[in-house]
């Protein structure tokens, strides 16, 4: 048989990796005194990273954050999670990005709460789809949170989830 035809070939057009794809380039977050700074986040292009996943779901696209911890707690909320799944997972680490050790937490549910922080030492927030399809699209707000207990021995001047006091008058 005789015919003609095109052949057209190209390359996908593939998501470039986000710059938090790896621990080394984790987004800092701010954790302000009270209240949340949300910080935009994707696992658009996002890959695999070195360090070893010890919880559950298939980290084949995960991204990072840090933070300084202002309290002795923190609690971590994905918000907004919109895409091609929405069912992502995180887990928080307190060593560095060469040893992060074991996870302080792991979740599945969007948000956690942490205990025992030591204040001024860095923490590390891995995010990623719980399943194993990868080229996923799924953007969320990561809001990380101080809990505990008001204020340090030095500086008694602000509390997270102040108590409620009513004025009475003196006998």
């Amino acid at each position: 048989n005789n015919g003609t035809f095109s052949i057209c070939a190209f390359n996908p057009v593939v998501a470039p990796p986000p710059a938090n794809d790896n621990c080394t380039g984790a987004t800092s977050v701010t954790v302000p005194v009270s209240g949340c700074n949300s910080v935009a986040g994707t696992i658009t292009g996002a890959t695999m990273s070195s360090q070893a996943n010890g919880c559950f779901g298939t980290a084949n696209d995960d991204v990072w954050y840090s933070f300084v911890a202002t309290s002795a707690g923190a609690s971590i909320n994905i918000n907004n999670v919109a895409g091609s799944t929405t069912d992502l997972y995180h887990s928080v680490y307190a060593g560095t990005c060469g040893t992060p050790g074991a996870a302080l937490v792991c979740s599945d549910p969007n948000s956690s709460t942490l205990t025992g922080l030591t204040i001024g030492n860095t923490y590390f927030v891995r995010i990623f789809s719980y399943g194993s399809t990868s080229a996923q699209t799924t953007t969320f707000d990561l809001c990380i949170q101080a809990t505990g207990p008001c204020g340090t021995p030095n500086n008694q001047d602000y509390c997270v989830a102040p108590a409620q006091l009513t004025q009475f008058s003196r006998l």
